[in-house]
């Protein structure tokens, strides 16, 4: 089976779009996928493996692979190990709203 993935990552309660944010997917150590937000702050929608969709429709068999997700952005606080749990046929969107990094003055 397979679900779809893609990120939206924005700040300010979602006001703000943040273009150019690193999204990486991985299970365990093994990276799935590495994407980039664009313009809107969305990354591409890329596929991940996951069990098969009729395992999914009851809840005796449905089973979920689970996934995380690390997200930074320059300027940004980074998020990491964001859970992601995929099942078949799943459309998994992921919204990550990141936190301004302190301007230190001295």
């Amino acid at each position: 089976g397979k679900a779809t993935f893609c990120a939206t990552v924005h700040s300010g309660a979602g006001a703000f779009p943040v273009p150019g944010a690193k999204v990486l997917v991985k299970k365990g150590s093994e990276i799935f996928s590495f994407l980039v937000t664009d313009e809107n702050g969305n990354t591409p929608t890329v596929t991940l493996p996951a069990y098969p969709e009729k395992d999914s429709l009851s809840s005796e068999t449905a089973r979920e692979v689970e996934y995380s997700a690390d997200v930074y952005a320059e300027g940004f606080q980074e998020k990491k190990n964001l859970p992601v749990s995929a099942s078949g046929g799943a459309e998994i969107v992921l919204n990550v709203e990141l936190t301004p990094n302190e301007e230190r003055t001295e």
